[in-house]
């Protein structure tokens, strides 16, 4: 019996709830969209499903859902999901992003198999056998920021949006999709704190979604919501706390990218060359490995740098559960760390 609580999903997309044929379905990357929302993931998330799948579909075409009934075994399954592992290690993707793609695959089929669509999900057991390793993959090196060249990236930094964009990313950690949604009424200069937007749904993946910065980087905050004023913009506490080069919504993630980039260039911190390696590349991600660096070496406790990244709970151990880390407790030994630039 399929579930109820996915009847929209199906209906939406043509699937037939009476056939055990998939000749209905138009676009299974839809369904693994929709199904996706429906579980309350971000939208980010659902959105990499469907990229995932549509690519997987492409590939894999009538073939595969012609395999979709309630009497296909693993086997069947089997030669089309190796065509598409060798498919993906021929086209150069790394790893982690092979491993997503199959994630997103075992999403979709936990789906087809609750709508009983067919009796069996054939990812796990693949996995298991040609996707897991007994060791862990070698990492490819990542450049490694110094104070110094925090310091020299804010300095060279042509303006206060970008001084202030720096000083956000590489003194607290945050991912680039949380400093994108920032809002100016999560901004507190006094305290000083900026609060990270909960996803659409309410929900959050952290504990802590307000986190304590550096009056430095309050101060970079204020001069360049100041610079807004003076500009004209009606700055509201609904605006984005970092708005793209018009002033219409929120930064970029692209058009950021390449204007740290730039910076990074004339710092000799980035290399420009599209064939450059990991070490001499400069990205916004790589604010958050120097945050996580600096601060252990600094001898921040580990919770408090996981706290503050934002890492999941699972990560560590299960007493970890039970322990609470409080704005307070967070403010206190983020003071104690995190450095005074030179700026």
């Amino acid at each position: 019996m399929i579930n109820p609580n996915v009847m929209y999903a199906i209906k939406d997309l043509n699937i037939s709830t009476e056939s055990t044929s998939v000749a209905e379905i138009n676009t299974l990357k839809d369904l693994a969209y929709k199904q996706a929302h429906f579980r309350g993931l971000a939208d980010c998330t659902a959105v990499t499903y469907k990229c995932h799948i549509n690519h997987f579909e492409k590939f894999a075409g009538e073939e595969f859902k012609r395999l979709i009934r309630p009497d296909s075994t693993y086997h069947d399954f089997k030669p089309i999901l190796i065509d598409f592992l060798e498919h993906l290690r021929t086209e150069g993707y790394n790893k982690r992003t092979i491993k997503a793609k199959f994630v997103s695959l075992n999403s979709l089929f936990i789906h087809l198999l609750d709508d009983g669509l067919v009796s069996i999900n054939p990812i796990p057991d693949f996995r298991d056998i040609y996707l897991k390793t007994t060791k862990m993959p070698p990492v490819a090196p990542k450049q490694h920021l110094t104070v110094g060249d925090i310091e020299l990236l804010v300095k060279t930094a042509p303006n206060a949006k970008l001084k202030a964009t720096i000083l956000v990313l590489s003194m607290t950690g945050i991912r680039i999709n949380e400093y994108q949604k920032l809002k100016v009424g999560g901004f507190d200069a006094n305290e000083p704190y900026i609060i990270l937007e909960m996803n659409k749904d309410g929900t959050s993946k952290r504990v802590n979604n307000i986190l304590p910065i550096s009056e430095q980087t309050a101060a970079a905050i204020s001069e360049y919501l100041k610079e807004r004023e003076e500009k004209g913009e009606n700055i509201t506490r609904l605006s984005y706390l970092f708005v793209n080069d018009t002033n219409t919504g929120k930064v970029d993630n692209e058009t950021i990218q390449k204007q740290i980039q730039k910076i990074g260039e004339r710092c000799g911190l980035h290399n420009p060359d599209k064939n450059a390696i990991s070490i001499e590349r400069l990205t916004a991600h790589t604010f958050r490995h120097f945050f996580t660096k600096e601060m252990r070496d600094r001898g921040m406790p580990q919770a408090i740098i996981a706290e503050m990244r934002g890492d999941k709970r699972h990560l560590f151990s299960i007493q970890d559960w039970y322990y609470s880390i409080s704005y307070k407790e967070l403010k206190k030994f983020y003071h104690i760390y995190i450095p005074i630039l030179k700026i």
